[in-house]
């Protein structure tokens, strides 16, 4: 289970020595400092594999009559998979919020202002970035399922998830632990060492197709 910025950065600190915080708004140093140093880890563990390898599955709960869904808040419609969005194992297409095809489509434009109920076959998303929306609107209740890239960007907020398996947050604990080690003057060889380790073996994974989900046995601890 993905755990709270917060909780990481507390876990970072008390095994650093230091005292955990109630927030990270307004904290200094070395709470501060830990908040900078997992940012840069997380970010250099992202930059190690292809973005492609960094997938999570998504679900939404479609209802009759309704063809708009709110998406996680933890991702937004550009980062989700193009070609990974599905219904029953069946591949919906996407379309344009103005109901074209993909350039090179000798198709006519749908009109997605019919709301006939039917079958789902294509997505899209309006203005509004956190929206899917389905066409033709749907006639029962179903599960669309998706894939979504993780992003890159800086964890901000108490609450914000690192967005990682259990395994693959430890190395992130570790690679944390060790810059703040070292910031603090403190001994930080064997700690950076276990985590250049768990990098190794990310690599190896995503190399032999096993990816960042495999759930294994967790380093150093």
């Amino acid at each position: 289970m993905t755990n709270t910025f917060l909780a990481l950065i507390n876990r970072i600190l008390a095994r650093t020595g230091q005292t955990e915080v109630v927030t990270l708004a307004n904290v200094a140093t070395p709470a501060k400092q830990a908040i900078i140093f997992l940012n840069e880890t997380r970010k250099e563990i992202l930059d190690a594999v292809p973005n492609n390898q960094w997938l999570k599955k998504g679900t939404l709960n479609l209802i009759s009559g309704q063809p708009d869904y709110t998406l996680p808040a933890e991702t937004n419609f550009n980062l989700i998979q193009k070609y990974a969005v599905t219904i029953n194992n069946t591949a919906l297409q996407y379309i344009s919020p103005t109901g074209t095809f993909s350039q090179g489509e000798k198709r006519p434009a749908i009109d997605l202002d019919d709301q006939t109920p039917g079958q789902p076959r294509y997505y899209y998303s309006l203005a509004d970035n956190q929206t899917l929306s389905v066409w033709p609107v749907p006639d029962k209740t179903e599960t669309l399922r998706f894939y979504y890239r993780i992003a890159a960007s800086p964890l901000i907020n108490d609450s914000d998830l690192s967005q990682f398996s259990e395994h693959w947050e430890t190395v992130l604990v570790l690679g944390t632990q060790a810059r703040l080690e070292r910031f603090l003057g403190e001994p930080y060889a064997d700690t950076y060492a276990l985590y250049r380790e768990g990098i190794t073996r990310l690599k190896r994974q995503i190399r032999y197709g096993i990816g960042h989900r495999m759930q294994g046995p967790c380093l150093g601890y």
